[in-house]
């Protein structure tokens, strides 16, 4: 009888326990879901959209691999849909700047410049765009020089020494380990299976990889110097010949407007929008703006063509998020197909 009453109670103890718990969840998914419903952009007249790219920015919105528990109702905004707001709020008369705040993350380099024609196209609108930041790597500055003016914090550090790639090889440790790996390639510039079939960078790789990196370093230096009126040979000098992280280096070579203050930042953006010091500024979020305005771009057209995204690693099954998989992208191509418009 005792052992009855034992695991009995045991019973009723995990009962109690789960149902404590599915309860504290059940709530938790209900208030993100309030939550959610009530969040509303606060977009007025005068504002400032505030851009900061510190989540992954997929191809297309929200096309991330899933997590088990994700109570957010944070989108993940594509490069697509990022140029579309961008050229938005270039006709919203309710914007009348941008800034750019590139701090933590780090977007490639052909998302940098996909990015960087859709500012140019807002600048051309006359409306105007401030950078800023506490740290700016080199991609970073990159994004940021097409503001009108870029500030760094006065004990910010900043980057800019050119590129270079760095390949680590597993071919000795393989070798101490007497693991042998089964490679099959065939030409001379087949790179990808490199490291674990050599010790080092091979000429033909070495070849292919300088004329990538110095055409994307070109690029960068062409279109730093238009946006800051700098000479692209006096950029690749700053560049080989780049020595420390000073602030007052970075500004006295032209490579920045000033060194402020987060207040001296938000006086500068009242001024730009004609605010009294005592006013609030209105910044807008990205994912803000985006909730409202994002089913409003213009896609119309008579002829249409149908743009299908395909990133993340390619595997089978019927998953969308972040992989490319044969059931889910089949059915997607056949719908198309068969689709007469």
């Amino acid at each position: 009888m005792r052992q009855f009453f034992k695991f009995f109670s045991a019973s009723c103890l995990g009962t109690i326990v789960g149902s404590i718990l599915l309860t504290g969840l059940i709530f938790l998914i209900g208030a993100r879901m309030v939550s959610s419903m009530e969040k509303t952009a606060s977009i007025t007249p005068n504002s400032v959209l505030e851009l900061t790219f510190e989540d992954v920015v997929p191809e297309k919105t929200n096309n991330v691999e899933d997590t088990p528990i994700d109570l957010s109702d944070k989108k993940y905004i594509g490069l697509y849909d990022y140029d579309k707001m961008i050229r938005h709020a270039a006709e919203d008369s309710r914007i009348k700047g941008i800034l750019l705040r590139p701090e933590l993350g780090s977007l490639p380099m052909s998302e940098i410049m996909i990015i960087r024609r859709a500012l140019d196209t807002f600048r051309a609108s006359g409306k105007f765009i401030y950078g800023y930041s506490k740290f700016l790597t080199q991609s970073n500055y990159y994004l940021a020089a097409a503001a009108d003016s870029v500030f760094l914090n006065p004990v910010g550090m900043m980057e800019f020494r050119g590129m270079a790639v760095d390949i680590t090889y597993f071919k000795k440790m393989l070798d101490n380990l007497d693991i042998e790996v089964d490679v099959f390639y065939a030409g001379q510039f087949k790179s990808a299976t490199e490291p674990f079939r050599m010790t080092q960078m091979s000429d033909a790789n070495r070849i292919q990889l300088r004329a990538y990196i110095e055409d994307v370093f070109n690029q960068m230096l062409t279109d730093i110097g238009k946006d800051r009126g700098l000479d692209p040979a006096a950029l690749r000098d700053m560049a080989e010949t780049w020595k420390s992280f000073d602030p007052e280096t970075a500004v006295s070579l032209g490579l920045l407007d000033g060194l402020i203050y987060e207040d001296e930042l938000k006086s500068k953006l009242r001024e730009r929008t004609g605010l009294e010091e005592k006013d609030d500024l209105n910044l807008v979020d990205a994912q803000d703006y985006f909730r409202e305005v994002g089913g409003k771009f213009d896609l119309s057209g008579k002829d249409k063509i149908a743009l299908v995204f395909l990133e993340g690693e390619i595997t089978v099954g019927d998953e969308s998020g972040g992989v490319i998989t044969d059931d889910y992208y089949q059915k997607i191509l056949e719908k198309i197909r068969k689709d007469d418009k």
